[in-house]
């Protein structure tokens, strides 16, 4: 029974590896066995922080060639008649291996490649879900001015491009289409910004003063609440009250008010 050497990266360390072999004896034969040792080197490097290099050098493997001659071999060879010979013999090339374990700054270095991933996914499902919703809103001031656009069945592709345009049974041509979108997608950007919407505010005021008066759309806008009502409560506390119950006191009133 021979035994081999391997490496163990569990437990860091050399462990050897039983082998058995059975040779067979014949009368008036000789067994010439050949073995061959191969021999193995590793470098191991297993520093936390810094690298922490070891050299071990092992048997690797083990072959065998076996031949088979009879008893006037074994005379002329030997001058004895052998039931068998045992030869070894150093094979001329070495296995050579390398265990590296990571260090702290790679593990930190993959976390940081980790979060930064992560990070990057989370931006890109954020920007588009806000495309997306700026899309469904684009879409909506359109069909404020376009109530037929409802019925528009618009196909685009994983990129944004529009591939097909139906309305009705009735197909348009995807390349004008798209830029009659586009153009609308513009038009209504502008629509959407601060001074566009005062002015469509200020519009919707003129109709409704039109239709209703001046006089009644005061009347609507008239609150029942007055400011002196909210001072007089809030500044009226008991000075003895901690901090915590004038807090509390002041958003319950507010809170009433702005019901």
């Amino acid at each position: 029974m021979k035994r081999q050497c391997q490496f163990d990266p569990r437990n860091k360390q050399i462990i050897k590896v039983p082998r058995i072999f059975v040779f067979d004896i014949l009368k008036k034969q000789i067994f010439y066995n050949q073995f061959v040792l191969k021999a193995g080197e590793l470098t191991l490097d297993d520093g936390f922080l810094f690298p922490n290099s070891n050299k071990f050098t092992y048997l690797s493997d083990l072959s065998i060639l076996s031949t088979q001659y009879d008893q006037e071999f074994s005379k002329k060879s030997f001058g004895k008649e052998l039931i068998s010979v045992f030869f070894f013999t150093l094979d001329q090339i070495k296995i050579v291996n390398m265990v590296e374990y990571p260090k702290i700054s790679e593990i930190l270095a993959d976390t940081g490649s980790i979060i930064t991933w992560n990070l990057s996914i989370s931006f890109i499902v954020s920007k588009q879900n806000e495309n997306i919703c700026l899309q469904k809103t684009q879409n909506e001031v359109i069909q404020m001015y376009y109530h037929d656009f409802i019925d528009f069945k618009i196909q685009k592709n994983w990129l944004g491009k529009v591939i097909r345009v139906n309305y009705k049974e009735k197909e348009y041509d995807p390349k004008k289409s798209e830029e009659i979108l586009s153009r609308l997608n513009q038009i209504v950007i502008k629509k959407m910004n601060y001074l566009n919407l005062q002015n469509e505010v200020a519009i919707l005021q003129l109709i409704l003063q039109e239709h209703l008066g001046l006089q009644q759309i005061k009347k609507y806008l008239e609150s029942k609440y007055k400011l002196e009502l909210l001072f007089d409560k809030l500044c009226h506390l008991k000075k003895h009250q901690t901090n915590k119950q004038i807090r509390l006191n002041i958003f319950l009133i507010v809170q009433e008010y702005f019901k």
